[in-house]
Formats: C-alpha cells, sequence, structure tokens
C-alpha cells in the first residue's frame, strides 16, 4: 500500500511541476503581458507553495495506512483523498493554461484599425 501512495504522490508533484513551469513557458512563449493579478502570472510566482498540499497529504496518508489501531487504514478513503487532491492540482493546472494562453485568444499586438471620421461616413459618392 505504500507504494501506491508513492505513485500518487509522485503524480501529484508532477502536477504541480507542469503547474509551474508549464505555465511558466507557456507564458514566455506566449509573450504574455497581463495584468500582474491575473491567475498565470500568480501561479507562475507562488506555485510552489502548492508543493506544501502533497507533503502533507503523503505523511497523513501514510500515518493513517500504518496505524496499528483495529479498522484503521482504510484504503479506499486514503486513495479518494489522494485523487481528490489530484484532480484538484490538474484543475488548477488547466485553469493556468488557460489563462497563459488569454494573449493568443486575443493579440496583444493587434494593429488598431483606423476609424473614420464621421464627415467621410456621411458623404455620399458622386
Amino acid at each position: 500500500m505504500q507504494s501506491t501512495i508513492s505513485r500518487l504522490a509522485l503524480f501529484q508533484f508532477l502536477a504541480i511541476g507542469y503547474a509551474i513551469i508549464g505555465v511558466a513557458v507557456l507564458m514566455k512563449t506566449t509573450h504574455y503581458a497581463g495584468s500582474p493579478g491575473a491567475f498565470a502570472a500568480i501561479l507562475r510566482d507562488y506555485g510552489f507553495l502548492l508543493l506544501i498540499l502533497p507533503a502533507i497529504w503523503i505523511m497523513a496518508a501514510s500515518i493513517e495506512a500504518h496505524r496499528p489501531k483495529r479498522n484503521t487504514g482504510d484504503l479506499d478513503i486514503i486513495l479518494g483523498s489522494g485523487f481528490g487532491l489530484l484532480a484538484l492540482l490538474i484543475l488548477i493546472g488547466v485553469f493556468g493554461t488557460y489563462s497563459a494562453m488569454t494573449p493568443l485568444m486575443h493579440p496583444i499586438y493587434a494593429v488598431p484599425q483606423p476609424t473614420p471620421a464621421p464627415s467621410q461616413v456621411n458623404r455620399v459618392i458622386e
């Protein structure tokens, strides 16, 4: 059971690694110039704090799995919470990716089109 918990924690750490490094690379390649409060920028700058979550989970799961009391160490609850945390971390990575790709959907370097003067709009061609 310990190897299952370790593998699940590894996938959680990999999801965080993508969320931080993948989003940072995507922001760099898309020439991201969003606001400093954008989710992708926050994830890039402070995403390392998410590493606390799998570390706490693996410690709690290991302690719970090896309790000497009767009817403890229920594998379903431990794995369910681990998969729930993994799903949350993947969702954070997906939202970070979407936030970093926003400049691709709305180009920053779009050439503004000149607007015609009101006198030119109403002029009748003879």
